[in-house]
């Protein structure tokens, strides 16, 4: 998935720590 998105593995884990948990299901990109 690091190849399709424009955010870093660090950044992502910023925005998982800051959001709601349901984050991922509101990005499907990071499903992958």
């Amino acid at each position: 998935w690091a190849l399709t998105h424009p955010l870093s593995l660090t950044e992502v884990e910023n925005l998982k720590k800051q959001m709601k948990p349901d984050f991922l299901d509101m990005v499907p990109w990071y499903s992958g």
